[in-house]
């Protein structure tokens, strides 16, 4: 029996059986796997760190939408920075968002997911506008405007490898150019960890906004190959989104008093 051990946090893995690897190579960013698991079914991993798999995807993709959907209705462009597995673009599309700009730094990411998780994105790619380049930038030099941005980029843990990748996302400069791209009446959502385990990128993230933002908060929601509650911070000078957090399919919200102090 093969084993694969994923990253959680520093010293805390999870361990799963696996059937077959079914795609492991390097990319100029990072370690890119896809494995078809016991358990999760197929699962994307960079650097060893799960992104997606086919048993949970369903709650971490509508969690970060739903919430943002849910009081900011007649949406109707979006900008995602990351999610190369195409996942998040197409809860979008399914959920009547048409206008998508997609920014992912690896091509690679987009290239194994096209082939190996068409499940989960069914050819989103092909119903958006992808650009392939550095989210940060595309923030800073675009004049267009946004109703949501979502920000779905890897962990900026500074112990981790991809930290090159994703730290310059979370930065006073990222945030003071997002606000030149959105509206006062859109949305900014990003995943920030698990708070559980590593609470830091949460609250940061919260603190950077409130020099940018008059509105911002977090929630959660349980993804189990993630290891625990995933959360996610949100921003807005008009839509307040509240304290939530996601449970079941993500469409009852239960009151917490996580984030936005």
């Amino acid at each position: 029996m093969i084993y694969k051990e994923f990253y959680i946090d520093d010293g805390v893995s999870l361990k799963t059986s696996v059937k077959e690897v079914l795609y492991s190579n390097k990319s100029d960013y990072q370690k890119i796997e896809v494995v078809d698991t016991e358990k999760f079914g197929v699962v994307l991993c960079l650097d060893d760190t799960v992104q997606v798999c086919t048993k949970d995807y369903h709650n971490y993709h509508m969690a970060f939408i739903s919430a943002a959907r849910d009081k900011l209705r007649n949406g109707e462009s979006a900008l995602i920075i990351g999610g190369g597995d195409g996942v998040l673009a197409r809860f979008l599309l399914n959920d009547g968002v048409t206008d998508i700009t997609q920014v992912e730094l690896d091509p690679k990411v987009v290239s194994v997911s096209r082939r190996y998780l068409y499940g989960m994105h069914e050819n989103s790619f092909d119903e958006i506008k992808l650009e392939i380049g550095d989210g940060a930038e595309f923030v800073r030099d675009t004049d267009k405007k946004f109703d949501y941005v979502f920000c779905d980029v890897t962990d900026f843990c500074e112990s981790h490898e991809t930290y090159q990748n994703s730290g310059k996302v979370f930065t006073d400069e990222f945030f003071s150019n997002l606000k030149d791209v959105m509206t006062d009446n859109s949305v900014f959502v990003c995943q920030t960890d698990l708070p559980f385990y590593w609470d830091v990128q949460r609250q940061e993230t919260l603190k950077l906004l409130r020099k940018h933002f008059k509105m911002r908060g977090s929630y959660m929601t349980p993804v189990h190959s993630y290891g625990g509650l995933s959360s996610f911070v949100w921003a807005s000078n008009t839509v307040n989104l509240g304290h939530q957090m996601v449970v079941g399919d993500c469409n009852q919200y239960l009151e917490t008093n996580i984030g936005g102090k």
